[in-house]
């Protein structure tokens, strides 16, 4: 049989060898030692793992589809429109705009005033999980109080019963089926029998009213553009028949609300006007009285011989008479209406001035400034009113009310009230200069006349504010009894036809690239935490020992493979090649070994020995592994005499030596271990024996123990011209690699290199190594 069949092989697998190629240095990155980052290597660990990645990610990304419809639903989005007539006013001076402004009508639609009927209307409160095909429907029933307790509720019906747990407590409550459920939690339903056929388990959710109201608020967006007085609502849902129907309900609760609003804001103004109108009936009556009074108790008195008779300044002798008697009663005038200004205002408490006092004094009805202010406060307070009927005390938009109403009475009112007294203080002097300029000559006008004239002022006054209050109550009767929403939905909301976004397809594809990412992740974690030798880079830089070159796997299978064969004859051609050329000298006698056992180390020897043979070099394979070595067992041969047979002197080297099968290469078997020492290793015979075989043999391959056996290694080391030292990939510990190597410590063994055996064809660098140049030339 030619030398170039023989590969003697021990591992199951198949590959190709190369000599050791140099790697470029890649800038992309640095590991924690501040090497280069391997990317061809990374790649070549996700490609040998891409039946697990493809696995798992296929795996996720199908549970994903299973389960996504169910955790992600689609996303439905429906539109309303309302128009807000801001132009029509119906039955008086109050429409929708007066009671609220700008966003208030969105803050007014978002609010529990309007979404908490609709909540309760539509059983918003009620969430089925299971079964599947569970919908709200199925509690159309169900009604909740106050004192619902919150929670998940599971329904398990068994045996014509049920039983009611709530998640955290266990078993609430027990009963026939047919009877009414959950009096015990808040809530009372009595589900229909029908759905509840061949259901073992019904499970859902319970929500209280405002915490309904406030998921809803969270899907709902209203907005208000005041150039087109238009209010907007958009409802996102995930049933889309749910979502027409919830938010035509929300709509029709502001209409509601609104007109609501409206109603009470209307029936406050009345009531407003009611009592000044009720006060001022009372100025007037007073001020009758006070002048009937007077004209009864002064009829007897005798009159001035000069004065002209009463009514007063209407029968004086002359224009200038009139003229002096009207700013006299002015002048008095004014001074009242100043003493009662001062009077307010010294007597205004923390609420501000007594503003239906206020309206009594005649010269506030003559300034258009504060009688505007004082509409105003009326309008605020009917406004706030109002919204105390929808709202509580801390609401924005009542706060913003009650601070416009505080501002009025506290500040405004107050400083045009000073503003006015002075005013009319100016006035009161200017009649007092022009009257005492002209008292000489108009002093005949009798004091009688110019007080019965003041009072019959007074009474005017009185007669003709009450008349104005109450042509005012009459028109906001009216406007209450005729009242119209000022709301009108243009556009209600209908049934989407297709989703505003489903994330369920979004969410398969996450699902699938996160777990494709994450088992490529674990992969690489995985692979960096695996402190086994996989790369020849790996010996070269953590070892600091040159690579000789790479041996496939190699498959027992005893079938003749001439391609394998051929494959495997050229890696170890280039291994040999490699050591010729690793030292001045070829080395004659190379110690072959391993860091720890079942690394390869003996069919590495066997088969660099059979190179040389290959090569016509006489040369001789000894098996220098004294306690575990098997060479004889690889070329079918007796394990005695051998090495320590010879090194005992039991056996001659001329019977210790076997010859093999293969031309050119011979065998010492270890022997016989019984009654050996290792010590024998070191010994002069043993320096002999190797200094004999280098004579008789032109080279001598050493088999000998891993370093982990002990000192044998480094006893036997120094007796070669140069070590080879054999790593398995994906076996031998880096650790205990590294550590072994440091038990050499100051032995300078003569190291040539290292092995890289059992290299699997798959591995990413094998592409530097295999060549089937020679092999398909062959072929």
């Amino acid at each position: 049989m030619p030398v170039e069949s023989h590969t003697l092989q021990e591992t199951p697998a198949h590959g190709y060898y190369y000599p050791y190629p140099s790697y470029p240095t890649s800038a992309a990155g640095y590991d924690d030692g501040g090497e280069a980052l391997d990317w061809r290597r990374l790649l070549d660990v996700v490609w040998s793992r891409k039946w697990l990645i493809i696995g798992v990610t296929a795996a996720a990304t199908t549970a994903a589809i299973v389960i996504a419809p169910t955790i992600v639903k689609p996303v439905y989005s429906v539109r309303s429109t309302i128009w807000l007539d801001e132009s029509a006013r119906r039955g008086g001076a109050i429409t929708s705009e007066d009671v609220l402004e700008g966003e208030g009508w969105a803050d007014l639609m978002r609010s529990y005033a309007v979404l908490g009927p609709v909540v309760m209307t539509e059983g918003l409160y009620a969430e089925p999980q299971e079964p599947s095909g569970a919908d709200r429907s199925w509690f159309a029933n169900l009604a909740v109080t106050d004192s619902l307790i919150p929670g998940t509720y599971e329904l398990y019906l068994e045996n014509n019963g049920y039983r009611l747990v709530r998640d955290g407590e266990g078993l609430v409550e027990t009963g026939r089926l047919g009877s009414q459920i959950g009096g015990s939690s808040g809530f009372h339903w009595r589900p229909d029998q029908r759905r509840l056929d061949g259901i073992e388990a019904l499970r859902f959710d319970l929500l209280s009213p405002r915490f309904a109201a406030l998921n809803l608020r969270t899907n709902l967006r209203a907005g208000f553009n005041k150039e087109a007085s238009l209010i907007t609502a958009t409802l996102t849902w995930s049933d889309p028949d749910e979502a027409a129907e919830i938010l035509n309900g929300v709509v029709g609760r502001l209409v509601t609300t609104a007109t609501e609003l409206k109603n009470r804001k209307q029936a406050e103004i009345v009531d407003i006007l009611e009592q000044q109108t009720l006060y001022a009936a009372a100025q007037l009556r007073e001020r009758e009285l006070d002048l009937e009074s007077y004209r009864v108790a002064t009829a007897t008195e005798p009159t001035d011989l000069h004065a002209t008779p009463i009514p007063g300044a209407a029968q004086t002798r002359s224009g200038v008479f009139d003229a002096y008697f009207e700013q006299r009663l002015e002048a008095r005038r004014l001074q009242a209406d100043v003493e009662q200004l001062e009077t307010l205002l010294a007597t205004s408490g923390p609420d501000g001035v007594n503003d239906l006092a206020l309206q009594q004094v005649p010269a506030v009805s003559l300034d258009p400034d504060l009688e505007t202010a004082l509409d105003e406060l009326y309008e605020q307070e009917a406004n706030r009113r109002a919204l105390l009927y929808t709202y509580t005390q801390q609401h924005p938009d009542v706060q913003d009310v009650a601070l416009k109403i505080s501002e009025l009475r506290s500040m405004t009112i107050p400083a045009m009230i000073s503003a006015l007294i002075v005013e009319l203080g100016d006035r009161s002097q200017l009649l007092d200069e022009q009257m005492t300029a002209q008292a000489g000559e108009l002093r005949q006008i009798p004091a009688r006349a110019i007080e019965d004239t003041r009072r019959e002022r007074e009474f005017e006054l009185a007669e003709d504010l009450h008349n104005r209050l109450l042509t005012s109550l009459r028109e906001a009767k009216l406007a209450a009894a005729t009242s119209l929403p000022d709301l009108q939905v243009v556009d209600a909301a209908f049934r989407p036809f297709k989703p505003l976004s489903n994330e369920a397809p979004r969410l398969v594809i996450m699902v699938a690239m996160a777990s494709f990412g994450l088992t490529v992740g674990g992969v690489l974690l995985h692979d960096r935490m695996d402190r086994r030798i996989q790369t020849p880079d790996q010996i070269t830089r953590r070892l600091g020992l040159p690579v000789l070159g790479i041996v496939p796997r190699l498959e027992s299978t005893g079938e003749s493979d001439s391609t394998r064969a051929a494959v495997a004859i050229e890696s170890f051609r280039a291994i040999r090649t490699q050591l010729a050329h690793s030292a001045p000298e070829e080395p004659r006698v190379v110690l072959i070994t391993s860091p720890a056992p079942r690394d390869g180390k003996s069919m590495v020897a066997a088969n660099l020995a059979i190179s040389y043979a290959a090569a016509g070099r006489n040369t001789i394979l000894v098996d220098a592994d004294t306690r575990r070595g098997k060479a004889e067992q690889m070329f079918g041969l007796l394990r005695s005499p051998g090495l320590s047979d010879y090194l005992l002197g039991r056996a001659e080297l001329t019977d210790a030596e076997q010859s093999t099968e293969i031309d050119n290469l011979a065998l010492l078997p270890r022997g016989d271990h019984t009654g050996f020492s290792v010590e024998l290793l070191d010994s002069d015979r043993m320096r002999e024996l190797l200094a004999l075989l280098a004579d008789r043999y032109d080279n001598v391959v050493l088999d000998a123990p891993p370093l982990a056996a002990g000192a044998d290694t480094l006893i036997l080391g120094q007796l070669a011209d140069k070590v080879v030292v054999v790593f398995r990939a994906g076996e031998t510990d880096e650790g205990m690699a590294l550590a072994k190597m440091g038990t050499v410590g100051n032995v300078e063994l003569p190291f040539a290199g290292a092995v890289l055996n059992a290299v699997p064809e798959k591995a990413h660098y094998y592409s530097y190594y295999a060549s089937h140049y020679y092999v398909d030339a062959a072929g």
